[in-house]
């Protein structure tokens, strides 16, 4: 990271931003009684294979519902919640509304079934109003840190394959000739 990178993490004034990085935190009111059937909704989803990964600029995201408040014991002051809430994360490149409304439209279903079980749900049909809806319920994270501030999702990705494929030919350059080396180095490097 350069000064000016680091200039503009300095100078940076909004809480959910982190260089070209945005994170969402929101807390969703579920409809009473749908606590169950949407926490197990939301372990049927394969954390390898999410739906959210359709989403080009999401590096990563969570959800899950918290119905009450743990105790810990003293010093801890007792505390409840009046009821449960669906807890939505992200960290992604851009702004938060392009994303929310990629979800509305290519997630549309799987995104109907989550959100369908909170309160006030305007459906996915409205990609606006699905945003607009989801912001509603937004909290400022107070700060946001991701190790690539400054890299996109695609970066991120082609650095990883490279240092994977690098790896495997650490692993497996005894067996190559100096030119299957060559060769299989300048594969790899290639986009």
């Amino acid at each position: 990271m350069g000064l000016r990178d680091t200039l503009k993490l300095v100078t940076q004034l909004d809480p959910n931003k982190y260089g070209s990085a945005y994170g969402l935190t929101s807390l969703i009111p579920i409809l009473p009684g749908h606590e169950d059937a949407l926490e197990a909704h939301l372990a049927s989803l394969d954390p390898l294979d999410s739906p959210l990964k359709r989403l080009p600029q999401l590096h990563f995201s969570r959800l899950h519902v918290i119905r009450d408040l743990v105790y810990q014991g003293p010093p801890q002051v007792p505390e409840s919640l009046d009821q449960s809430y669906l807890i939505f994360t992200t960290s992604h490149d851009g702004e938060l509304e392009p994303l929310l409304r990629d979800l509305a439209v290519q997630v549309r279903e799987e995104a109907d079934a989550i959100f369908g079980h909170c309160v006030g749900f305007p459906g996915t049909a409205d990609p606006a109003a699905f945003a607009a809806w989801v912001t509603t319920h937004r909290k400022d994270n107070g700060y946001l840190l991701t190790p690539w501030p400054f890299k996109k999702v695609q970066e991120v990705q082609e650095a990883l394959r490279v240092q994977t494929g690098f790896g495997e030919l650490v692993e497996n350059e005894r067996n190559m000739s100096d030119a299957e080396l060559q060769a299989a180095f300048r594969a790899l490097m290639r986009p």
